[in-house]
């Protein structure tokens, strides 16, 4: 049997979901999907179901460590691995697995995200025992797909091989991030393409030489820390490191154009819960398609609407079709659905002249 460790990695701002994402609670500690759990807590229980308490991990700022506490009491507290700066997922990942490889170098890795949502938690862990092993064996890193069920052009899309004995592993022809629309229409049309759910399996060993190949200067900056792990100059040293490391995403830093990458062809829902549609999408909907949460909502020849309030002051929807009503304590968004993408945006640039 292999030594499964499982890193969710928690540290997104999720600044597409304000108002209710905000610096201070962050779409990860959110229950969005409507489930009763926070995103993090949906991710620790599929890994929970994978594997023991002791071989989670989660990755997160600094500040959000308390949060991470509250929510998921039964982790031990040395399992909650803090970044003092935000430098995205490549950073994070390899952060995770060197604390996880000074117990065992050679341990298999499942990385999670915590801003998505898996639908069927039974589902993704049989759908996902393919993958185990064979990464359990092979001197390869899987990533899991799902099929696309719309040309979305807010997700990756990963090309692949099919296996004519019908074998889910597959090699994988091309990663694209972020697609046109035409071109999302075509690769939805051609059905060889997936959906990057973000989801990894790897050892550990393995992992470390994708590292070496590919982001050579990363691994120099951790190698630093030679000596110093598990030490009272560890703090110091990790916010040095960070200061120094380069922001970049595991997808662009390890995955594109990477012969020691196949896919795992899964077959469980899944979404990347980044805008509010994804929001709209897995929550439950009235006869009229709209999806409401909040005490004192009430909706009038409305259809297709997002609307979530965590208030209780009442609040009225009279006329509206495809639009997202989100009021929080952090603001009010009002926004047609097909323009939802601009958000983040608009943001920025009311941030830029207010000086805040």
């Amino acid at each position: 049997m292999y030594d499964l460790h499982a890193v969710i990695l928690a540290g997104g701002s999720g600044s597409r979901l304000w108002p209710l994402s905000s610096p201070d609670l962050p779409k990860q500690f959110l229950d969005v999907a409507g489930t009763g759990m926070s995103l993090v807590q949906s991710a620790y229980q599929n890994a929970r179901m994978l594997t023991e308490v002791d071989r989670i991990h989660l990755v997160t700022l600094d500040g959000w460590t308390n949060l991470a506490q509250q929510q998921l009491p039964e982790l031990p507290w040395s399992s909650i691995i803090a970044e003092p700066i935000r430098k995205n997922t490549a950073v994070a990942t390899l952060h995770a697995a060197i604390r996880i490889a000074r117990t065992n170098p050679d341990a298999l890795l499942l990385i999670l995200p915590s801003d998505h949502f898996v639908v069927d938690s039974e589902q993704f862990v049989h759908n996902l025992q393919p993958a185990l092993r064979y990464a359990a064996e092979q001197d390869e890193l899987v990533v899991a797909g799902v099929r696309a069920h719309q040309p979305d052009i807010h997700y990756g899309y990963i090309q692949y091989f099919p296996n004519p004995d019908n074998n889910p592993i597959c090699a994988v022809k091309t990663f694209t991030e972020n697609p046109t629309q035409e071109i999302a229409n075509a690769f939805f049309r051609s059905g060889d393409f997936l959906w990057y759910s973000g989801i990894k399996v790897v050892r550990a060993s393995v992992l470390f030489e994708l590292y070496r190949q590919n982001l050579p200067e990363l691994v120099q900056l951790f190698g630093e820390m030679e000596g110093i792990w598990g030490t009272p100059k560890e703090r110091d040293g990790i916010l040095r490191l960070y200061q120094q490391c380069p922001p970049v995403s595991f997808r662009q830093g390890i995955l594109y154009n990477n012969p020691k990458v196949k896919v795992l062809v899964g077959h469980f829902g899944w979404s990347d819960i980044t805008l509010w549609e994804e929001v709209y999408r897995v929550r439950e909907h009235d006869y009229l398609d709209n999806a409401v949460s909040g005490r004192n909502i009430a909706t009038f020849d409305s259809a297709q609407c997002l609307v979530m309030s965590s208030s209780d002051k009442p609040m009225l929807l009279v006329g509206l079709e495809g639009f997202i009503v989100i009021d929080s304590e952090n603001g009010l968004l009002v926004c047609p659905r097909n323009r939802q993408s601009e958000i983040r945006q608009m943001l920025v640039d009311l941030k830029r002249s207010k000086k805040d």
